[in-house]
């Protein structure tokens, strides 16, 4: 009788070490055409460009913009909304007017962090830098995941989006340390919005800790069957 309850405790651990939830991947799907990218998203407000709002500065404590926070870390430079069709070192070749800036010198590196008051789950912007004449490559990180986007300095800004099957609270756009004498980083054209279907999410795979639960089970049964 004892022999039967421990094979019935047996074959239950194992049915509910099959039944675990396994663990989730997040799928991120990134877009270097912004048309790519308005076919995969829906858009929730209309696009930031920063128009009008040239001379503007965060002064570190972050610049808020609809349900966009966007800050900038560089030192002694704050985040801030220039002109680039006055910009020197622009030369009015990025096609756009306002945009948002940030500004390092020599030792230092460019980091613009943006917060989504209420998260998101597709977003799409315009990036461009400057460098003595020179485009530089920005390291782009969501979810944990770094993705390196490259710029020119004389080309039109670089279209860069993406999407994802999990809500994304905030994205950070990093310039390499230590960078070029008056290098700046430039982001314009910020939209934001929600992914539309992106067909089946990839198969599950069940966890380390299953796998164990389940072998513990069958190793179990093996032991009694020989007694």
């Amino acid at each position: 009788m004892l022999r039967k309850f421990r094979v019935l405790i047996l074959f239950a651990l194992a049915a509910l070490a099959w039944n675990v939830t396994p663990a989730y991947s997040t799928t991120l799907t990134t877009y270097t055409s912004l048309l790519a990218w308005q076919g995969a998203a829906t858009i929730v407000d209309p696009t930031i460009n920063f128009t009008g709002m040239a001379g503007d500065y965060s002064n570190g404590t972050g610049l808020v913009l609809g349900d966009v926070d966007f800050i900038g870390y560089s030192n002694p430079y704050s985040l801030q909304v220039i002109d680039t069709t006055n910009y020197s070192l622009a030369n009015g070749n990025f096609g756009t007017n306002e945009a948002l800036m940030e500004q390092v010198y020599p030792g230092g590196g460019a980091f613009i962090r943006v917060n989504f008051l209420t998260p998101v789950t597709a977003f799409g912007t315009n990036l461009f830098t400057a460098a003595n004449g020179n485009g530089l490559s920005f390291t782009v990180t969501v979810l944990g995941t770094p993705f390196n986007v490259t710029t020119s300095a004389t080309a039109p800004p670089t279209f860069w989006g993406v999407t994802s099957d999990t809500p994304i609270s905030s994205v950070t756009f990093t310039l390499p340390s230590p960078l070029p004498g008056g290098s700046e980083a430039f982001l314009d054209n910020f939209t934001y919005g929600t992914a539309n279907t992106q067909g089946p999410p990839p198969p599950d795979v069940p966890e380390a800790a299953t796998f164990l639960l389940i072998g513990s089970g069958l190793l179990g049964l093996a032991i009694l069957g020989r007694k």
